[in-house]
C-alpha cells in the first residue's frame, strides 16, 4: 500500500515539530608541552654510586664505610634488584636523622615542595604536568606523606640514572 505524498509531509512536520534545539557547549583545550625525551639520562649509576648518593640526599652526609658494605652485600645478594632498591630506600627513609622537609612544610607551599623535591634528587625542574599533578595530589589527598614523594622519585627509574 502507498501511501499519498500528505502523509509522508506530515510525518516529517511531525518530526520537525517534536525536535528541541539543545545548545551544544564546547570545551576549549589549553595546550601542553610534554616533553618525551628531554630528561633522558644515560649514564647508568652503578651499585655503590646508587647507595651513596640516594644516602647523601636524604641525610646530606657520606655513608659511612660499614653500612655501604653491609647495604652493597645485601644489593648484590638479591637478584631482584628493583626488591632491594625499595628494602634500601624504605630502610633510609625510617632512619632517624633523615633530613626531607615536614609535612606541614610540605602542605604550607606544594608547588615549592615539588620544585625542590625535584631539584634536589633529580636535578631538574619539574614540567608543568608534574608540578600541576603533584601539587594537586598534596592538596587533594591528607594522608600523603613528604615521605611518600620521596619515596617514588628515590625508587623512580629516572633517579637510578644521572
Amino acid at each position: 500500500m502507498k501511501l499519498p505524498a500528505s502523509m509522508y509531509m506530515l510525518a516529517i512536520l511531525l518530526c520537525c515539530l517534536g525536535c528541541q534545539t539543545q545548545e551544544i557547549k564546547l570545551i576549549e583545550l589549553e595546550e601542553v608541552y610534554v616533553p618525551h625525551s628531554s630528561y633522558t639520562k644515560s649514564d647508568l649509576k652503578g651499585d655503590l654510586a646508587f647507595i651513596t648518593i640516594a644516602y647523601s640526599d636524604l641525610f646530606g652526609r657520606e655513608i659511612s664505610g660499614d653500612m655501604l658494605n653491609a647495604l652493597t652485600q645485601a644489593y648484590n645478594s638479591v637478584g631482584d634488584k628493583d626488591v632491594i632498591i625499595d628494602r634500601i630506600i624504605r630502610n633510609f627513609l625510617n632512619m632517624p636523622g633523615v633530613q626531607i622537609p615536614s609535612d606541614e612544610e610540605m602542605r604550607q607551599a606544594p608547588e615549592a615542595f615539588v620544585r625542590q623535591l625535584y631539584r634536589h634528587l633529580l636535578t631538574r625542574e619539574p614540567d608543568e604536568t608534574e608540578l600541576w599533578y603533584l601539587s594537586r595530589l598534596i592538596e587533594s589527598e591528607p594522608k600523603l606523606q613528604a615521605r611518600d614523594l620521596y619515596y617514588a622519585l628515590l625508587t623512580s627509574e629516572e633517579y637510578r640514572y644521572y
